[in-house]
């Protein structure tokens, strides 16, 4: 599920059947992944530009700006009803992306509306993981798991045997885990997390956490931060995990870390806490990385970064039939109400995303079905 807790007016879609996976990096949720997608409706056949050449062994559509100005008012992207699901941002945020398998489609692939409304296209021929910058992508193979070079389609092994990577921000080294699913509860399982360099080698265990697991790299990659504890002994809550070899340390304790969400440059982690046994401590917490600040904001929502110390929450408890979006300031821990172009607007099953550039907001309309741009004042 994308951070923060599932907004209410959800209305149900056709939904494709996926697992998103969220890459930690620069760009803090952009990112498809392992993906089983079912028909969706087909897409409107204009394009921003022409299409750079493509191979059917998998070198990829890269992205092309468009050189129309956007709107300013709310703009329907692709208007078909149960269009699309899970959208991601491109790292320039030129386009929506989503995975979709239009009728008649072999198979599914990765699909992006231009922000300027000139079309939508099929950007990518594969489904995988993309890195923050797009430049490679990360698949499963017959039980192994492929990295390629999105623009000269070099594909080489790395020893994650087929698991989900994530790439670090810089693009040098991957994580992956692997671990136990023996264990009924959460609390007991293991999970060993994996590093290894770009290329597969030098691959290392860095850590095993216990009913925890990976969470992303810390501001210049210095550490690692996971949740769970890292023995049976120690407390539970989110631990940073020095990449020097010194030793790790405890960031923040608290029985069970919801939702996870680093800020784009790793400087701040955005959780939420509930049902835990000092009910003063639930909401959502905004942590500074390196430990020296921590906020509390009684409330709950939905929440994504729009930059990197700028946080965008709805609130869980908006107004019947209306948005209301949160923008907090992770320093000083203050918010404020900001006004979209249109009142009114519904989004459906928690699929959001403001745009790398901080200007944009796209969803998936709760009325109707379709992906829609919104302008973030």
């Amino acid at each position: 599920m994308a951070a923060g807790m599932v907004t209410p007016r959800m209305k149900p879609s056709l939904m494709l059947i996926l697992g998103l996976i969220v890459l930690s990096g620069p760009l803090a949720r952009p990112a498809a992944a392992e993906f089983e997608a079912e028909a969706a409706r087909a897409q409107p056949a204009a394009t921003p530009s022409p299409q750079p050449p493509g191979s059917a062994s998998g070198p990829l559509l890269l992205p092309v700006i468009p050189t129309a100005t956007p709107q300013s008012a709310v703009l329907p992207l692709v208007p078909e009803a149960d269009c699309c699901t899970g959208v991601f941002w491109s790292p320039d945020s030129v386009w929506v992306a989503y995975v979709a398998r239009p009728k008649g489609a072999r198979a599914a692939g990765i699909y992006g509306a231009a922000v300027d409304g000139s079309g939508v296209r099929r950007l990518y021929s594969r489904v995988g993981l993309l890195s923050p910058d797009w430049s490679l992508m990360a698949y499963p193979d017959d039980g192994k798991t492929i990295l390629m070079s999105t623009a000269s389609g070099r594909k080489w092994v790395v020893p994650a045997a087929g698991k989900a990577v994530w790439f670090s921000p810089s693009k040098d080294r991957i994580i992956w885990e692997t671990g136990s699913s023996t264990y009924a509860h959460l609390d007991l399982r293991r999970r060993a997390i994996w590093m290894a360099n770009i290329d597969g080698s030098r691959a290392l265990k860095a850590v095993t956490t216990y009913g925890g697991g990976f969470i992303g790299w810390t501001a210049a990659e210095a550490n690692l931060l996971v949740s769970g504890r890292l023995s049976a002994y120690d407390p539970r809550g989110v631990w940073v995990i020095p990449l020097d070899a010194s030793p790790p340390w405890l960031l923040f304790e608290a029985d069970r870390i919801r939702d996870p969400l680093l800020s784009p440059d790793g400087a701040w982690l955005a959780f939420y806490l509930a049902f835990g046994a000092d009910a003063a401590q639930d909401g959502l917490w905004l942590v500074k990385t390196d430990g020296s600040q921590q906020h509390h904001l009684p409330i709950f929502g939905a929440y994504r970064w729009r930059s990197g110390d700028q946080l965008l929450v709805i609130p869980q408890t908006m107004p019947p039939g209306e948005l209301e979006l949160l923008q907090v300031d992770a320093p000083s821990g203050e918010s404020k109400r900001l006004t979209l172009a249109e009142s009114g607007l519904l989004i459906s099953a928690n699929d959001w995303q403001p745009s790398p550039d901080g200007r944009w907001l796209a969803y998936v309309s709760a009325d109707g079905g379709g992906l829609m741009l919104a302008p973030l004042p």
